[in-house]
């Protein structure tokens, strides 16, 4: 995920936004969607768009509040390996999280977490796994 700063303009909860790229590498996927608590979790009205290097790529405008998500890729849902943590579902998989936070008078809202493969991240994954089985 790559967080934007972004004010929202004629929006009065501007600061409480934040633009959010997501990204999932899929070269051969056909289709990818983004489903989360965002968007009550349809796993078809967040369609991703595939770069020529085969990286879907979706920017959703969030307000500040951790969010959780997933990927679905051809019908299957998918962990992100860059999410900043993982949570325990229902399903007995876990759900990856990132967390839009405010910033405050000066500018607008930031998503917070952005990493590449961070190992405590990946370790939290793992464990949840293993405890909801």
């Amino acid at each position: 995920m790559k967080p934007k700063k972004k004010k929202m303009p004629g929006n009065s909860n501007s600061k409480q936004n934040a633009e959010v790229e997501f990204s999932y590498a899929a070269p051969e996927a056909n289709e990818v969607y983004l489903a989360g608590s965002f968007n009550d979790w349809n796993p078809t009205n967040l369609s991703m768009r595939r770069d020529p290097q085969g990286v879907w790529r979706l920017r959703v405008v969030l307000p500040a509040a951790r969010h959780e998500y997933r990927f679905i890729a051809d019908g299957i849902w998918n962990d992100d390996p860059r999410a900043c943590a993982y949570v325990p579902n229902q399903f007995g998989w876990c759900n990856c999280v990132v967390e839009v936070a405010p910033t405050g008078s000066q500018g607008g809202a930031s998503a917070k977490g952005e990493i590449t493969k961070a190992p405590d991240a990946l370790e939290q994954r793992s464990q949840s796994r293993i405890n909801t089985e």
